[in-house]
């Protein structure tokens, strides 16, 4: 489910209408509005997608970020890096990834 969705709202919505309907959906989740002090089911869902869209920056970069994972091939996950030189190996690039010229052999 993406931060939109969890929070009902529409990445083209502004940071105070994203804002207002966080604080409606969140009212009762806090731990503060709970008698026994403890966060609601939805609280940490809530906060996450809050602060995943909270600003015109964060929605650019999630965006960003989707983009990227679209892209991806199934082998490197996009990191283009099959190998690993901390494990020990080699570092070696996908052969899909370097077709694209994206990472460097």
């Amino acid at each position: 489910m993406t931060p939109y969705a969890t929070l009902l709202v529409r990445p083209a919505d502004s940071s105070e209408t994203i804002a207002a309907r966080f604080r409606a959906l969140s009212r009762g989740e806090h731990p503060d509005d709970r008698p026994d002090r403890r966060p609601g089911p939805n609280w940490y869902a809530l906060t996450s997608a809050y602060r995943a869209v909270r600003t015109e920056a964060d929605r650019k970069e999630l965006e960003r970020k989707a983009r990227l994972d679209a892209r991806k091939c199934a082998r490197c996950e996009g990191t283009g890096v099959v190998g690993s030189r901390a494990a020990g190996g080699k570092i070696r690039h996908c052969p899909a990834c370097i077709g694209e010229g994206r990472w460097k052999a």
